[in-house]
């Protein structure tokens, strides 16, 4: 029991010495504070306090919102791939080859260079034709 006692008054001693030098730190700064700023360094904030269930409520909607976004995009791409599968579909039919696009601008340029192509191959038919058919005529 009496090594008992010894430890409590050791734990006394440091938790007093413990406590000056705590009490010592707060006056260091308060007189810090002091010169710095002067009486006013004690004084509550001035600025009114934020309401806290008005930015809640804020931080709720805009979460809300953004998943809104979020599956709304989600829909689109899902038609957007099928409107591609379409196209890849028709383009095959058509006799082109068949490819896979990964997006649709890719496939915009390509139907456009086919398109333009074809335009070529008429073109150049119909100027054969017509100089095919004055060579016949002379």
């Amino acid at each position: 029991m009496a090594s008992g006692g010894e430890g409590t008054g050791e734990n006394e001693e440091d938790l007093a010495r413990r406590a000056r030098e705590e009490i010592l730190v707060d006056t260091s700064r308060a007189k810090t504070r002091a010169e710095t700023v002067g009486t006013l360094g004690w004084s509550p904030c001035p600025l009114p306090k934020a309401n806290k269930r008005f930015i809640g409520n804020m931080l709720v909607g805009i979460i809300q919102a953004n998943r809104r976004c979020k599956s709304q995009e989600k829909k689109e791409k899902a038609l957007l791939k099928v409107d591609l599968r379409n196209q890849t579909e028709r383009l095959h039919r058509r006799g082109c080859t068949f490819r896979r696009y990964r997006n649709p601008s890719s496939l915009e340029s390509h139907t456009q260079s086919r398109i333009k192509t074809e335009k070529r191959t008429d073109k150049s038919k119909v100027d054969g034709s017509t100089s095919s058919s004055n060579h016949r005529t002379k």
